[in-house]
């Protein structure tokens, strides 16, 4: 896992610094994220968090966390989301401020896969949506109609003429 932290440090050196408390937020994959962690971090105090737990922590494990695991823990050092990015972090603390701890550093993914994995989605869902024409369909839906359309003619461009995700999509010959 590369991470970018704010400060760079990354978790093995977060965590050398000695026996420390991490908290997990529970998740559908919790069972591997917590034995991979034991793995990597043999001597790290891991627990899921449950609503209620305020016990003390100093580097909390999230995706998509509630701000109650965030209140009273000033002396979390880390919080290191699952996610492609921190929006849902920071937007919990627009919406109310202070509930992120001054001073712990914010970690995100920087990739783990995932570009090649929204390459597929835009290559088997966008692409594959657009060019058999699913939002016409859609549309004759609501409307009560049933109508079978012509074949799509929507895309004419060959994979050099096209930019973004798409396109290396495209090139990779992911497209049927």
């Amino acid at each position: 896992m590369r991470s970018r932290a704010r400060g760079n440090a990354s978790a093995r050196e977060l965590n050398r610094r000695g026996h420390e408390n991490h908290l997990i937020r529970k998740n559908a994959d919790i069972d591997a994220w917590l034995g991979g962690f034991r793995r990597e971090l043999p001597e790290a105090d891991l627990r899921v968090w449950e609503p209620g737990d305020t016990a003390p922590a100093d580097y909390a494990v999230v995706w998509r966390a509630p701000r109650e695991l965030f209140a009273n823990r000033p002396d979390l050092k880390a919080v290191f989301n699952l996610g492609a990015g921190v929006d849902a972090i920071l937007d919990v603390e627009r919406k109310e401020p202070g509930t992120l701890p001054p001073n712990a550093k914010l970690v995100r993914l920087e990739d783990t896969g995932m570009a090649q994995q929204m390459v597929e989605y835009a290559t088997t869902y966008c692409v594959l949506r657009y060019m058999r024409r699913f939002d016409e369909y859609e549309a004759l839906q609501r409307e009560g109609r049933w109508e079978k359309l012509p074949p799509s003619m929507r895309v004419r461009r060959s994979p050099s003429a096209c930019s973004g995700l798409a396109c290396w999509a495209a090139k990779s010959r992911r497209v049927c």
